[in-house]
């Protein structure tokens, strides 16, 4: 009778036990779940961070495209002037070598 006891005692721990590895185990399965949605969850972040990347990359090409376009718009009445007064210029001096050759004669 005393063995029936302790195989009954025993067989009730390691029902106890079981129970308690059974929990163990849905803890383990649920936190590996979470773990595979947060994994998940990065890898989208990473895409999304990739193809803000490549944009960017664009968008910064675009503007150094502007930047430089707008640089040539400024820098156009510049060199207009700056052909002007040597047309100006150009003018003044054929002026005077006119005004001397007409004045010596020849």
């Amino acid at each position: 009778m005393e063995q029936i006891l302790r195989i009954e005692h025993e067989l009730a721990e390691i029902k106890a036990h079981q129970a308690a590895s059974d929990e163990q185990h849905k803890t383990i399965f649920t936190r590996l779940a979470q773990q595979d949605k947060l994994l998940e969850s990065v890898h989208s972040l990473a895409l999304s961070v990739s193809t803000l990347t490549a944009a960017q990359e664009q968008m910064d090409d675009k503007l150094d495209g502007v930047s430089k376009d707008l640089q040539e718009i400024k820098d156009k009445p510049g060199r207009r002037w700056e052909g002007l007064a040597d047309k100006v210029w150009l003018t003044i001096a054929g002026a005077l070598i006119g005004a001397l050759l007409a004045h010596f004669g020849l």
